[in-house]
């Protein structure tokens, strides 16, 4: 447990073959992340305080089949593409538990995540553009909306347990379909 905030400096990253937890004590914390596992993948990372904050900078994460967790609100300061198919993993997924947002207008968010699951607990808004390919299933968890100054493209179709809008300025393409649970 960490008493205040993670950060990982410009030209620094978190790499290595090991699965990475940080649950900060102070909730109001921020966990500052670039660039991890560009070097080496990660087995898997999980920021996992609610309250506290993590905001995404650099170009690239990569993982193994662990995936990525983000129990906390995410800003995605630059854009960013997520692997979680490194090393010839089939895919670990990726898990945005609360919101996801932007910080600028030119960010833009890329997920790759093989046979992985992918899924959002919260809003997400202000992205340019949102692109995933993954064989997995794609599910909203909460009301979300989806909102993209750009074009939305999903590989796989999206399931939603409650209501989702999705509004995107360019396109939304949907490749594998919609399924609503509400």
């Amino acid at each position: 447990n960490l008493g205040g905030d993670l950060t990982f400096n410009a030209g620094s990253s978190l790499n290595g073959n090991f699965a990475f937890t940080a649950n900060p004590s102070n909730r109001d914390a921020d966990e500052i992340l670039r660039d991890v596992g560009v070097l080496v993948p990660v087995a898997s990372l999980n920021i996992g305080v609610r309250d506290s904050r993590v905001q995404l900078f650099g170009t690239t994460m990569r993982s193994t089949a662990g995936g990525f967790t983000f129990g906390t609100p995410a800003i995605l300061n630059s854009s960013l593409e997520i692997i979680t198919t490194a090393l010839g993993s089939a895919g670990g997924p990726v898990n945005f538990n609360n919101t996801l947002s932007a910080a600028g207008v030119d960010n833009d968010l890329t997920i790759t995540a093989g046979t992985g699951a992918l899924s959002f607990g919260g809003a997400v808004t202000s992205l340019r553009n949102l692109t995933v390919t993954s064989a997995g299933i794609f599910n909203f968890t909460d009301q979300a909306d989806l909102t993209v100054i750009g074009s939305v493209a999903i590989t796989p179709g999206i399931t939603a347990v409650n209501n989702l809008t999705i509004r995107a300025n360019e396109s939304i393409s949907l490749l594998g379909g919609y399924r609503d649970w509400e």
